[in-house]
């Protein structure tokens, strides 16, 4: 059945090689038979033809299969460079914010969450929200995260009441000290 879509596609593709449709279900079709390789030439291909900037995204079961074995740098850089490709591609652009978190890189992540948001409200999540909390406690700005923690937990996502009240107490020592250290870009 698989076969017989790929031959209809390509038929297709002969009279318009460059419809962003075809190539995208072509592509999608390529990763689902696993024949990554050219999914991924078409992957490319997508970005040169998207005239109306539609989005469209790397599977994230695909990318997983890819970058199983590599290292945290090999598959930041194996993200980077599809998204210098395509860089509305939200689940490459949540996968390399993950990674970020991941490894503690908390002021990339944050930058990934809050473009993540920026791009596309529907990617709005409480566990987004929850995430930036743990960014912004981590980079001193305790205001943004205890906002960030209230709007996951308003969201559904469970917030322990001690990150709240560590991050109440945190607030008070440093309004105590005379510098209060609040985040500019939230």
């Amino acid at each position: 059945e698989y076969e017989y879509a790929k031959e209809t596609y390509l038929k297709g593709l002969k009279y318009a090689p460059n419809d962003f449709d075809l190539n995208m279900s072509l592509m999608y079709l390529y990763f689902k038979m696993d024949e990554i390789e050219t999914g991924i030439i078409i992957y490319e291909k997508l970005s040169a033809i998207n005239k109306k900037n539609i989005p469209y995204f790397f599977p994230a079961k695909i990318a997983d299969k890819i970058t199983i074995d590599m290292t945290a740098n090999e598959k930041i850089n194996f993200y980077c460079k599809y998204l210098d490709i395509n860089s509305s591609d939200l689940v490459l652009k949540n996968m390399l914010t993950d990674l970020f978190f991941e490894n503690k890189n908390y002021r990339k992540a944050q930058e990934g969450y809050l473009s993540i948001l920026k791009q596309q409200k529907e990617s709005e999540s409480s566990a987004i929200y929850f995430k930036l909390g743990i960014c912004e406690y981590h980079l001193g700005h305790f205001e943004a995260a205890l906002k960030y923690f209230k709007k996951a937990k308003r969201m559904g996502h469970n917030v322990p009441k001690s990150y709240i009240k560590m991050i109440h107490e945190k607030v008070k020592m440093r309004k105590i000290r005379g510098h209060d250290k609040k985040n500019p870009g939230t």
